[in-house]
This record gives C-alpha cells, structure tokens and sequence, in this order.
C-alpha cells in the first residue's frame, strides 16, 4: 500500500536512508503483520508536525517518513521481496544509500536482491536485543555495558581492544556465538564501517515507525 502523497515525497525529497520493519499484532486478525518502509528526507526527518519533530529532537530520537505498507500473513523472503519489487516497480528512481534491516535473513536477503546499490545495515536495537537472549546480563553488567559501547566503536583498533575485554568476562558459549554469527558480518553492526557517512545518511535503529 503507498498512497499518492508517499509517491509524491518520493519524487520531492532524494533519500539516503531507508529502514523495514515488521510490527506484530496490529490488527485482531491471528498471524498477521504489518510491514512498513521508512524512510528520511535529507534534513534527517520526515514528513511531521512542528510539534512532534520538536519532541522527537528533545528525546534525540529524528522520526521518520512511513514510504509504504504490507499486511500479510507471512514474512518469508519471497513475500518480502514481492513487497520491496512492488516499491521499486512504482518508484524506479527510490535507491536509498543505506538500508537498515534487522537480523532477519528475509528480510536482508530480500534487500540485497531488490537494492542492489543500496549498503545493508543492521539495527543496533535489534543487535542488542539478539546478545542479550544469549547472556543473563544482571550476572553480566560489566560485560552488558562494554557490549553496548562495542556497537558504537568507530575506530578499528579501540574494536579489537572492546573485543578482548569482552572475551576476558564473556563466558565461552557467548564467545563462540559472536565469533561464529556476528563478526563475519561486522560490517553491518559496527560503527567501524559506518564512518564517513553524512549525518543523516545513518540511523541506529529500524523501528522509526514506533518513534
């Protein structure tokens, strides 16, 4: 679903940036869920009122614009990536720079496929939230708080010296869960390889819509 006024600041406004995300039980309808891609303008925002701009900045959170929706039953990849087709077929000159995704395979495999030219990254919120199902952090606080600095690193060398800290209070199976299924794609959490980039071409997290 797009209406004409998405369409329209779609043609108005030249995008960097660009993030989905799946919201789960929005309507009364058993296994349903509602898609949405938002996007920023290059001021940073979205179409919004004064007022809610205003506040969104006082809580350092910058709202963003809902480009498009998807009710569906299902969130495989091959939905997924019908919905991004579909975005792309009616807006051919929307390639945003950067697009920001959660870790979910359909969802990134589905970006990858319709915006070749965009760059994939992850949402830091998400990240967290993924380590912290695999970590007891009121055991772990020292570690919890080195972890979610971690993220924000930009400096390749002060990252290796957070990863040695945290491997000398990690226990061995959160050790091996990072090394084997996060930093092979480093590239798409650390803030290492999001230098470089314009202020309003980066966001930490894909869950404007609930800003």
């Amino acid at each position: 679903m797009q209406t004409q006024y998405q369409r329209e600041v779609f043609k108005k406004d030249r995008h960097s940036f660009a993030s989905i995300d799946a919201t789960h039980n929005t309507t009364h309808y058993e296994n349903m869920s509602l898609f949405t891609v938002i996007v920023r303008d290059q001021w940073g925002h979205g179409e919004c009122s004064l007022s809610f701009l205003v506040r969104s900045i006082a809580l350092m959170q910058i709202p963003g614009f809902p480009a498009a929706w998807m009710v569906t039953s299902n969130a495989t990849e091959v939905t997924i990536d019908f919905f991004l087709a579909c975005l792309q077929k009616q807006n051919p000159n929307f390639i945003p720079k950067n697009f920001m995704s959660d870790r979910d395979s359909a969802q990134m495999n589905a970006i990858q496929h319709q915006y070749i030219e965009s760059q994939l990254f992850l949402c830091w919120w998400h990240v967290l939230h993924s380590w912290q199902q695999h970590l007891i952090i009121s055991h772990y606080p020292a570690l919890w708080d080195l972890l979610k600095k971690w993220v924000r690193v930009a400096e390749d060398d002060k990252f290796k010296v957070y990863w040695t800290k945290i491997k000398l209070l990690a226990p061995q199976s959160f050790i091996e869960y990072i090394e084997t299924y996060w930093l092979p794609v480093k590239a798409l959490w650390s803030a290492v390889a999001w230098k470089n980039q314009m202020v309003f071409e980066l966001c930490n997290m894909n869950m404007l819509v609930e800003v």
